[in-house]
């Protein structure tokens, strides 16, 4: 059964009743007592609308309204009258238990403008810390200057939240805070100093760049790692030594803004200490300290960068919380790699080198570096690169030949259809380069690349004929591609086929994905394969390369 909703025809006939009698302001102001929510709140829209200043009584009553959006619409209001007397009670507000409500508040604050600035100030000590901080993003907005010093003391207020905002509002005043922000750098609280040094820096400042040096040697670690995060928006030569000083500060942070501040600044008086940095313990600073060379581009940092890539691909340390020793090193050699390649084409001859390195970490982080060069003579290395053992290898050749966007290489993508672990990546890149398929093998390579198992099973036996062929070819990544898609696939007449292959050209890989699909007989036949080539079988709860009937 259908019924008619009443409450918005009632609401709308009240509205135009309201607004047709004579005493249109008292008449609305009675409404906001209406039994219905959406009366109340259109009754509030209109005194809103109105701008008699007889209803701010009224309305500062109803914010306390028991409905939310009633709330909302009668802070609105009271932002469109802009009177004095909203002010104290559209703090209030802001306590309250709906975002929407607070941010109408907020707003309406905002436009009345400078009349609410005292009062604001004096809510930036309140005993909530959501009004300390709302009060702080107000001041910050309506960019009053009597707000400074307050906002300055909040900056070491116990609550993240209220540093922020305040911090947000002085970089909002702009350059009035200058000589309140310069004295607050001697402040005994280092939150104050830390933040002040964030807000002096957070625009390009010649007049700020001294302080913000004698700011690297605070006690501190945070304040020194602010300073020299605000020297890399300064950008200023003044700042170099300084900052050749502090990668050696003891704190990675500070160590990792230097470098970055260095990168930017450009001067070469900081290359013999940013090779240096290439062997930090932390990985973060190796970063940016080979960024920094690749920045600057002086030849003397070639041969470094390369030890330094032997190095980091044998990593054994680990100082940064929640990264692996091997993503520390492919994370190490990826930045150095990608320093080398602002080097092209002196070090063309080193990554064809990197690429046929015995670390899959080194020949990876080629392969990516390669795309920085943009340059088409590097494809044919990439071209080499895709043929490789290692899955990110390839990958990342894959991103590298999307890079530098040739066309050439559009027939190699298109065979790279037949690869697994990379065909939806080699599919996502000719669909790029605008490339439709031209045979019944392409389309049946792109169908398993692009997951499309309801195409394979509705052309199956097109598809089975394709597939069988690439079983029966010499490329392995055809042949596992393959054997993949007919385990997802998952129809049993395929199952003899499947085991046969294993048993003829079968690998370790191959193996562990028979072994954990989920079918009965393939898992055994890759136990006794297993057993006949001397593995052993050991359990893990990682999630299978594929499942049988992945694609029904």
């Amino acid at each position: 059964m259908l019924r008619f909703n009443l409450k918005p025809a009632i609401g709308l006939f009240l509205f135009l009743l309201l607004n047709i009698g004579c005493d249109k302001t008292g008449n609305l102001i009675q409404q906001l007592n209406n039994d219905e929510a959406v009366v109340r709140a259109n009754a509030a829209r209109a005194l809103g609308e109105a701008k008699n200043p007889r209803a701010t009584q009224p309305l500062i009553e109803a914010l306390s309204d028991s409905n939310s959006n009633v709330r909302k619409e009668v802070a609105k209001a009271l932002g469109s009258l802009r009177d004095s007397l909203a002010v104290a009670p559209l703090i209030r507000v802001l306590n309250d238990s709906d975002d929407s409500v607070k941010v109408a508040a907020a707003n309406s604050l905002i436009n009345i403008g400078r009349p609410a600035v005292i009062i604001l100030i004096q809510n930036l000590k309140n005993e909530s810390e959501s009004i300390r901080s709302w009060a702080g993003d107000i001041l910050g907005r309506i960019k009053d200057e009597r707000a400074i010093s307050g906002l300055i003391a909040n900056l070491g207020d116990a609550d993240d939240y209220v540093q922020s905002s305040a911090e947000s509002a002085l970089v909002k005043i702009g350059k009035p805070v200058r000589p309140y922000l310069l004295n607050a750098l001697h402040n005994r609280n280092s939150s104050i100093r830390k933040r002040a040094v964030r807000v002096l820096g957070a625009k390009k400042d010649s007049l700020v760049v001294e302080h913000l040096i004698a700011a690297l040697k605070d006690e501190d670690w945070t304040v020194r790692s602010n300073a020299a995060e605000a020297l890399v928006i300064q950008s200023d030569i003044r700042a170099a030594q300084p900052l050749i000083a502090a990668l050696k500060d003891e704190d990675s942070s500070v160590r990792h803004n230097a470098a970055r501040a260095l990168s930017v600044i450009g001067d070469k008086r900081a290359v013999d200490s940013l090779i240096s940095s290439l062997n930090d313990a932390n990985a973060y600073v190796v970063e940016e300290a080979a960024a920094a060379l690749g920045a600057i581009k002086d030849v003397r940092a070639i041969a470094p960068l390369i030890s330094a890539l032997e190095t980091a691909s044998s990593w054994n340390g680990n100082e940064v919380a929640g990264m692996s020793i091997e993503y520390s090193r492919s994370f190490r050699c990826n930045a150095i790699a990608k320093a080398l390649s602002s080097f092209w084409p002196i070090t063309s001859s080193h990554f064809k080198t990197f690429l046929n390195n015995n670390n899959k970490h080194v020949r990876a982080a080629a392969a990516c570096g390669l795309g920085n060069t943009k340059d088409p003579s590097a494809v044919d290395y990439l071209i080499i690169a895709l043929k490789d053992n290692y899955v990110r290898v390839r990958k990342c050749a894959i991103e590298s030949l999307v890079s530098i966007g040739d066309k050439k290489v559009i027939p190699v993508l298109t065979h790279k259809l037949r690869d697994w672990n990379v065909g939806s990546q080699a599919a996502e890149a000719l669909k790029g380069f605008g490339w439709h398929p031209i045979s019944i093998q392409d389309s049946v390579h792109s169908w398993v690349a692009n997951g499309q198992g309801y195409i394979v099973e509705e052309r199956w036996n097109v598809s089975k004929t394709v597939l069988l062929d690439d079983i029966k070819s010499s490329d392995y990544f055809a042949i596992e591609n393959a054997l993949y898609s007919f385990i997802a696939i998952g129809r049993k007449e395929i199952i003899s086929e499947l085991i046969e292959t294993l048993n003829d050209n079968g690998n370790k890989d191959m193996a562990e994905a028979y072994l954990n699909c989920g079918q009965m007989q393939l898992s055994e036949a890759a136990r006794s394969w297993a057993y006949k080539n001397g593995y052993i079988i050991i359990k893990d709860s990682g999630k299978p390369l594929v499942e049988w009937g992945a694609w029904n």
